[in-house]
């Protein structure tokens, strides 16, 4: 069944009706994600809260067992009748972790990945017991093991943040992790002390770390007074205000000292601890828990703010909801009302648009094509349709096309302009590098100091690539290079002579070549072409190996073949460059970066020179070249005398 096309009165009620559907389409799909994402959020508050308590629970069970294992593996007798109760303290930890992980799964999928390497880490928590009871576990390894855990466990509440809709929730949870962050690492840090101290040795890398997590924490509680908000600010400098936390301070400051001095090996007195180890440690647990606590209640409040938030989108969303309806409706009442007035001037409008976009403008751009002058006075529409917003459109039409003619028209007069400036610099600096090329010339023949001389040839190797350049300029802006030769030459001295504008012309072998000469009118642009050819294939080719060039002869002409061991490219790319050798685009709109590429492309079309890419036996890249026959000769023209 043929359906039948709509009038123009049907195409404005149209263009009036279905963005009103659509709104009410889209606001309802954007009101149902937003009642659903408020859902989740309120889901991922409740969550979090429940798995909180657990969360604490284990970190401070394997915080625990760290600490009696490296004590036991340092010597202290009485950490080892604590390690069966810490054992079973992380044990039951454990357990709580997989249920914490089960629940997290539900609202993170993505945190599988962190579950998976805490997984892994518990499967090895029976050989590292082992090795501590047996005294084989060395106390760094313990170290690593435990942290190595731990830092698995923060890594998963950090990624937390990447699951809350809210961004302010997931900034809360942000600095949340700072806090666990700081209260691991003072955890760390007292039980390497605590561990070194005991064991009476310590090297310059464990005098280091403990260095780097007794100062991690500590500036980063001091941030904190700077950071978070006033209730936390207060909660924070309590915390480093009480006893516990002075008396914790001067004793890793001794700590500090005592390991850097056994590091160093140094006979120099230790300095005493300022109060005893169970005092220490006693100090280590209060301030320990003061931070979890400010955790804690840090994770309390961020999740009250998630579930307030939670509420308010979802009370909003259902304002929203209400208001895009009722104001759909109007919008559908207002355009029935004034589509028959809108639909005679959109008629009219019409009819002077086609007329200009389909007669007189076409006719202008023919006219500019072909060379000749346009007035763009005569040429743009004069569209009258009064100072509302049907008039307003009528009258940007009205003044973009007719800056679009301007734009044609200066665009064809600035073009011959640039090229011709384009040209001019380029050929300037051809000058210049030519008068450079003179004088290291000079100075080659003058010099016999074999440093210098090797020095003058590296300079002259550059100046020769900068004359390339500049007559890479010179042959995209349409021009000719001033090189010429009126004689021909021969096949071998031409090839030469582009290897040595080569970057790395040493790794270039060139093989056995068919004794012909090219004509002196193409000798300058094949030296160029086969000189671009060869530097890209030493540039992208490892820097030990070797680019060959050989060549043949048949009826066609001269076939040269220049093949590297490089990276290679991909079929689609080798197929487009050789869309491009082939017919080479303009340089202004072809959108591709690489000179070389455009230059290649615009030497061979001058020469009838047929290029074509494929790949090498080597990996490569392998690019033929193909010289016609006419431009080829058996023996050189002999020189006038």
């Amino acid at each position: 069944m043929r359906i039948p096309r709509l009038g123009v009165r049907a195409r404005v009620l149209a263009v009036a009706l279905v963005p009103s559907l659509a709104v009410l389409l889209v606001g309802s799909g954007t009101v149902t994600s937003l009642v659903s994402e408020a859902d989740f959020a309120a889901e991922w508050a409740t969550q979090m809260q429940e798995t909180l308590p657990q969360t604490v629970q284990v970190i401070g069970a394997i915080q625990g067992e760290r600490l009696v294992t490296m004590a036991h593996l340092a010597g202290d007798r009485a950490a080892t009748g604590r390690l069966a109760a810490a054992r079973a303290a992380m044990d039951v930890a454990i357990r709580k972790a997989f249920e914490v992980q089960r629940a997290i799964n539900t609202i993170d999928p993505n945190a599988q990945l962190q579950n998976d390497a805490f997984n892994q880490l518990t499967e090895i928590l029976v050989t590292i017991r082992a090795g501590a009871d047996a005294g084989a576990l060395p106390l760094a390894d313990a170290y690593r093991f435990y942290c190595g855990i731990l830092d698995t466990i923060l890594d998963g509440t950090a990624a937390s943040k990447n699951a809350t809709p809210d961004a302010e929730v997931a900034v809360q949870i942000a600095d949340g992790v700072r806090l666990l962050q700081a209260a691991e690492s003072m955890s760390r840090s007292n039980a390497l002390g605590y561990a070194l101290d005991t064991a009476g040795t310590a090297t310059a890398a464990d005098a280091g770390e403990l260095t780097r997590q007794a100062g991690y924490y500590r500036t980063e509680l001091t941030a904190f007074t700077h950071d978070l908000d006033e209730r936390d600010r207060t909660r924070t400098t309590e915390l480093m205000a009480t006893p516990a936390w002075q008396v914790l301070e001067s004793t890793e400051r001794a700590v500090l000292a005592r390991a850097a001095l056994r590091a160093t090996d140094r006979d120099d007195e230790l300095p005493p601890l300022p109060v005893t180890p169970q005092e220490w440690q006693a100090a280590a647990v209060d301030v320990s828990e003061r931070i979890l606590g400010l955790w804690v209640s840090q994770s309390h409040d961020t999740q009250a703010v998630a579930t307030a938030n939670a509420e308010a989108t979802e009370r909003n969303s259902r304002l929203t909801a209400a208001a895009m309806l009722t104001v759909s409706l109007l919008a559908l009442g207002v355009s029935l009302l004034l589509a028959n007035r809108i639909l005679r001037r959109l008629r009219r409008l019409r009819a002077e648009t086609l007329e200009l976009a389909d007669h007189r403008l076409p006719e202008a751009m023919q006219q500019l094509g072909a060379d000749r002058s346009v007035d763009p006075a005569t040429v743009a529409p004069r569209l009258d349709f009064g100072a509302d917003e049907i008039g307003q459109v009528a009258s940007a039409f009205e003044r973009a096309a007719a800056s679009a003619m301007e734009a044609a028209v200066a665009e064809r007069r600035t073009r011959e302009g640039v090229r011709t400036v384009f040209l001019n610099m380029a050929r300037r600096s051809q000058v210049v590098v030519h008068r450079q090329l003179e004088l290291l010339d000079d100075a080659e023949r003058a010099q016999e100091d074999p440093e210098l001389l090797g020095t003058l040839f590296k300079l002259d190797h550059l100046a020769t690539r900068e004359r390339r350049n500049a007559e890479n300029l010179i042959v995209l802006g349409g021009g000719q290079v001033g090189r010429r030769w009126r004689h021909a030459v021969a096949l071998i001295d031409l090839v030469r002579s582009a290897v040595g504008e080569t970057l790395d012309y040493s790794r270039v072998r060139v093989a056995r070549l068919p004794e012909l000469h090219i004509i002196g009118g193409a000798v300058a642009d094949l030296v160029h072409l086969l000189a671009e050819l060869a530097d890209n294939a030493v540039t992208f080719s490892p820097p030990q190996s070797r680019v060959e060039i050989s060549g043949s002869a048949d009826m066609r002409g001269v076939l040269l073949v220049i093949e590297d061991q490089g990276t290679g490219m991909l079929p689609a790319d080798i197929a487009r460059v050789n869309a491009t050798l082939a017919d080479p685009p303009d340089f202004g709109t072809a959108g591709d970066s690489r000179l070389g590429l455009f230059v290649v492309a615009r030497l061979a079309a001058r020469h009838e020179i047929e290029i074509e890419l494929g790949e090498s036996v080597y990996g490569g890249i392998r690019a033929t070249v193909l010289i016609p026959a006419r431009l080829a000769v058996s023996e050189p023209v002999p020189a006038r005398t």
